[in-house]
C-alpha cells in the first residue's frame, strides 16, 4: 500500500446512495410510527419529530450534496483546524452556562430550538484527522510512537472530553474507530496491543466506578431479574422483537413502544422495526448495513490514493460500527451504549454527519473510480 495522488471523473457509488436512502426512508417512516403518540401528549403534534427528522434529512442532504462535489482532499487539509473546532466546542458544552442538560448529561449545545451535539461532529472530525495523519506519517510508519504519539494524545484528550459530558458510548466508538484505522493503515499489531493495554484498565475504571454503568451490565447480564427497574428497558425491548415473529404485527400495530421502552423512538427504534415489520424487516435493515459496508470497502480498495484508502475505511467503519453497537443493544447481545441506530434512528446531528460522511465516500468513489 503506497501514496499516490490521482485525479478521477468517474461515477459515484449508486449502490452506496440508494441504501442510504433507503435507510433514511425507513427510518422516517419508524420514528413516526414510535413517537406519534408520545409527540401527541408531550407537543400536541403527533408529527413533532417525524417533522425535525423531515428538516434533518433536508439539510444532511445538502451537506451531503456538497460533500460529494468537493473533492475529499480538502477535507484533509482542513482537519487540524476541524480538531481545534472541536476541541473548543467540547470544552463549552461542559460550560453549565452554555451546554444542554438533559438525563444527566450535558451533551448539546441549543440554539433556540434546535440542538446540536458536538460529540458527532467530532466522530467525523477524528476520521479525517486520523486519515491525514496516517497520510502524512506514512513513510514513518515504521517509527510509530514517534510520529504518531502527540496526535494521538490529542485525539485522546478529545476522547476524554466527551467521556466527561459523559458519553461513554461515544468515546468508546472513537477508540475503536482509531484503533481500526491504524490498523487499516498499517500499523504493526504489537504496537497496536501496547496502545491497547493502556485502554483496558480505563475501560473497566469506567464500567465499576459509576453506578448507573454498573446497572446496565447487570441488566445485560440478566434484564427480566428487574424487570421494573434496571431491566426494564432491555426487557421490553426483547419482548417487542419476539412479538413480532416473522412478518410482524403490522406498521403502526405495535404496542410495546406505548411508553414501555424509554426513548424508543432513538435509541431502541431498531426494536419497533423488529416488532411491526417482524423478523424479515428486521434482517433486510441488517442487510442494508451489509450492503453499505461492502461498498464502503469497496470503494476504500478500489481508491488508488492511500488517503481516499484510509478516509474510505474510517468513514465505513465509523457508521457500520455504530450499527452493529445499536443492533447489539437492542437484541441484548451488548450492554447498553447510547448510540443511535445511524440514518434510522431520531437525532439531528447523527444523522446530518452521517449523511456527510455518504457524501465523502460518494467524492471518493468517483474521484479514485
Amino acid at each position: 500500500m503506497g501514496r499516490r495522488t490521482v485525479t478521477g471523473s468517474g461515477q459515484s457509488d449508486g449502490i452506496l446512495l440508494g441504501v442510504t436512502v433507503s435507510l433514511i426512508m425507513i427510518g422516517v417512516i419508524m420514528i413516526f410510527s414510535s413517537s406519534a403518540i408520545l409527540a401527541q401528549e408531550k407537543y400536541g403534534n403527533m408529527y413533532f419529530f417525524a417533522v425535525r427528522q423531515c428538516m434533518w434529512v433536508i439539510l444532511g442532504s445538502a451537506a451531503m450534496f456538497i460533500a460529494a462535489k468537493l473533492n475529499y482532499r480538502i477535507w484533509a487539509k482542513l482537519s487540524g483546524a476541524g480538531i481545534a473546532v472541536v476541541a473548543v466546542l467540547l470544552l463549552i458544552v461542559l460550560l453549565p452556562s452554555v451546554g444542554h442538560f438533559v438525563r444527566g448529561a450535558r451533551r448539546w449545545i441549543r440554539i433556540g430550538s434546535v440542538g446540536f451535539q458536538p460529540a458527532e461532529l467530532a466522530k467525523i472530525v477524528v476520521v479525517i484527522y486520523m486519515s491525514s495523519l496516517l497520510d502524512r506519517k506514512f513513510s514513518k510508519i515504521e517509527s510509530f510512537y514517534k510520529s504518531m504519539f502527540i496526535p494521538l494524545v490529542l485525539i485522546c484528550g478529545i476522547i476524554l472530553l466527551i467521556y466527561k459530558q459523559p458519553d461513554f458510548g461515544t468515546a468508546v466508538v472513537i477508540m475503536l474507530m482509531v484503533v481500526g484505522m491504524l490498523f487499516w493503515g498499517g500499523v504493526k499489531f504489537k504496537h497496536l496491543m501496547v496502545g491497547g493495554l493502556f485502554l483496558v484498565p480505563f475501560l473497566i475504571y469506567a464500567l465499576i466506578t459509576v453506578a448507573y454503568r454498573r446497572e446496565r451490565v447487570m441488566s445485560f447480564l440478566k434484564p427480566f431479574e428487574n424487570i421494573y427497574g434496571s431491566g426494564f428497558q432491555l426487557a421490553h425491548s426483547i419482548v417487542a422483537l419476539g412479538d413480532g415473529g416473522l412478518y410482524g404485527v403490522g406498521p403502526g400495530g405495535g404496542h410495546q413502544k406505548l411508553f414501555f421502552i424509554p426513548d424508543v423512538h432513538t435509541d431502541f427504534v431498531f426494536a419497533v422495526i423488529g416488532q411491526e415489520l417482524g423478523f424479515i424487516g428486521a434482517v433486510g435493515v441488517m442487510l442494508l448495513f451489509v450492503i453499505f459496508t461492502w461498498r464502503g470497502i469497496v470503494i476504500a480498495l478500489k481508491s488508488r490514493e492511500y488517503l481516499g484508502k484510509i478516509m474510505a475505511g474510517g468513514l465505513t467503519f465509523l457508521i457500520s460500527l455504530q450499527a452493529v453497537l445499536n443492533i447489539g443493544v437492542v437484541t441484548g447481545s451488548i450492554p447498553t451504549t447510547g448510540l443511535t441506530l445511524p440514518f434510522v434512528g431520531f437525532g439531528g446531528s447523527s444523522l446530518f454527519f452521517n449523511m456527510f460522511a455518504v457524501g465523502v465516500l460518494l467524492n471518493i468513489s468517483r474521484e479514485n473510480g
